[in-house]
Protein backbone atom coordinates (compact mmCIF):
# COMPACT_ATOMS: atom_id res chain seq x y z
CA UNK A 1 0.00 0.00 0.00
CA UNK A 2 1.39 3.33 -0.64
CA UNK A 3 0.19 6.68 1.17
CA UNK A 4 -2.42 8.94 -0.68
CA UNK A 5 -4.69 11.68 -0.03
CA UNK A 6 -7.74 8.71 1.30
CA UNK A 7 -4.57 7.11 3.06
CA UNK A 8 -2.80 8.37 6.05
CA UNK A 9 0.89 7.77 6.06
CA UNK A 10 0.36 6.30 9.48
CA UNK A 11 -1.38 3.75 7.64
CA UNK A 12 1.42 2.46 5.70
CA UNK A 13 3.31 -0.31 6.78
CA UNK A 14 7.25 0.30 7.33
CA UNK A 15 9.26 -1.20 4.13
CA UNK A 16 12.51 -3.10 5.56
CA UNK A 17 15.29 -1.17 4.29
CA UNK A 18 18.18 -3.38 2.44
CA UNK A 19 20.94 -4.51 4.44
CA UNK A 20 23.98 -1.73 4.19
CA UNK A 21 27.11 -2.09 2.15
CA UNK A 22 29.69 -2.26 4.90
CA UNK A 23 32.71 -3.31 2.31
CA UNK A 24 33.64 0.70 2.77
CA UNK A 25 33.69 0.18 6.28
CA UNK A 26 31.32 2.09 9.02
CA UNK A 27 31.54 6.22 9.97
CA UNK A 28 30.96 7.14 13.26
CA UNK A 29 28.89 10.73 14.12
CA UNK A 30 28.95 11.65 17.38
CA UNK A 31 26.83 14.96 18.40
CA UNK A 32 27.81 16.33 21.95
CA UNK A 33 25.46 18.82 23.58
CA UNK A 34 27.89 21.48 24.73
CA UNK A 35 27.70 24.58 26.73
CA UNK A 36 29.37 27.98 25.04
CA UNK A 37 32.19 28.26 27.79
CA UNK A 38 32.85 24.72 27.42
CA UNK A 39 33.21 24.19 23.79
CA UNK A 40 36.24 24.65 22.38
CA UNK A 41 37.50 22.69 26.07
CA UNK A 42 35.15 19.61 25.04
CA UNK A 43 36.80 20.16 21.21
CA UNK A 44 40.37 19.90 22.63
CA UNK A 45 39.35 17.08 24.70
CA UNK A 46 38.37 15.18 21.57
CA UNK A 47 41.59 16.37 19.70
CA UNK A 48 43.46 14.63 22.79
CA UNK A 49 41.54 11.52 22.62
CA UNK A 50 42.12 11.17 18.64
CA UNK A 51 45.55 11.66 18.79
CA UNK A 52 46.95 9.84 22.06
CA UNK A 53 44.63 6.94 22.00
CA UNK A 54 41.93 6.35 18.56
CA UNK A 55 44.79 6.96 15.79
CA UNK A 56 46.35 4.05 16.93
CA UNK A 57 43.65 1.33 16.60
CA UNK A 58 43.23 -1.41 14.59
CA UNK A 59 41.01 -0.56 11.88
CA UNK A 60 40.83 3.32 12.35
CA UNK A 61 41.11 5.18 9.31
CA UNK A 62 40.18 8.87 10.04
CA UNK A 63 38.30 11.50 11.98
CA UNK A 64 37.51 14.81 12.20
CA UNK A 65 36.20 17.19 14.96
CA UNK A 66 33.87 20.48 14.28
CA UNK A 67 32.50 23.09 16.26
CA UNK A 68 29.17 24.92 15.67
CA UNK A 69 29.25 28.22 14.92
CA UNK A 70 26.45 28.72 17.60
CA UNK A 71 28.69 27.17 20.27
CA UNK A 72 26.47 24.83 21.40
CA UNK A 73 27.63 21.23 19.60
CA UNK A 74 30.86 19.84 18.63
CA UNK A 75 30.73 16.93 16.34
CA UNK A 76 32.96 14.10 15.35
CA UNK A 77 33.07 12.27 12.54
CA UNK A 78 35.21 8.87 12.63
CA UNK A 79 35.85 5.90 9.67
CA UNK A 80 36.39 2.93 10.95
CA UNK A 81 36.91 -0.28 9.02
CA UNK A 82 34.10 -2.35 11.10
CA UNK A 83 31.48 -2.01 13.21
CA UNK A 84 33.79 -4.87 15.49
CA UNK A 85 37.17 -2.38 15.11
CA UNK A 86 35.12 0.36 16.71
CA UNK A 87 33.32 -1.33 19.50
CA UNK A 88 36.94 -3.42 20.27
CA UNK A 89 38.35 0.59 20.94
CA UNK A 90 36.61 0.55 24.45
CA UNK A 91 39.00 -2.35 25.80
CA UNK A 92 41.98 0.30 25.42
CA UNK A 93 42.41 1.82 28.83
CA UNK A 94 43.49 5.29 27.34
CA UNK A 95 40.36 5.27 25.44
CA UNK A 96 38.25 5.11 28.54
CA UNK A 97 40.69 7.57 30.50
CA UNK A 98 40.23 10.35 27.82
CA UNK A 99 36.26 9.59 27.43
CA UNK A 100 35.71 10.22 31.34
CA UNK A 101 36.75 13.89 30.86
CA UNK A 102 34.87 14.01 28.00
CA UNK A 103 32.05 12.66 29.52
CA UNK A 104 32.44 15.26 32.31
CA UNK A 105 32.24 17.98 29.74
CA UNK A 106 29.32 17.18 27.45
CA UNK A 107 26.54 14.25 27.14
CA UNK A 108 26.25 13.29 23.26
CA UNK A 109 24.25 10.94 20.82
CA UNK A 110 25.93 8.18 18.69
CA UNK A 111 25.42 6.66 15.46
CA UNK A 112 27.29 4.42 13.43
CA UNK A 113 26.63 4.80 9.32
CA UNK A 114 26.70 3.14 6.03
CA UNK A 115 28.15 5.07 3.27
CA UNK A 116 25.67 6.05 0.74
CA UNK A 117 27.79 7.68 -1.79
CA UNK A 118 30.59 10.38 -1.93
CA UNK A 119 30.95 13.29 -3.55
CA UNK A 120 34.01 15.92 -4.72
CA UNK A 121 34.33 19.08 -5.90
CA UNK A 122 33.88 18.58 -10.22
CA UNK A 123 34.42 21.62 -12.78
CA UNK A 124 31.44 22.58 -14.27
CA UNK A 125 30.80 21.53 -17.63
CA UNK A 126 29.32 24.47 -19.82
Amino acid sequence: MTASPETPDSAVAPQSAPAPDLRDGVTLINLYSVTADRQATLAEALSALMDEAVRVQPGFRSSRILRSLDGQTVASYAEWDSEADWKAMFRDAVVNRHMEQVLKLANFQTKLYALCSSHTKAERED
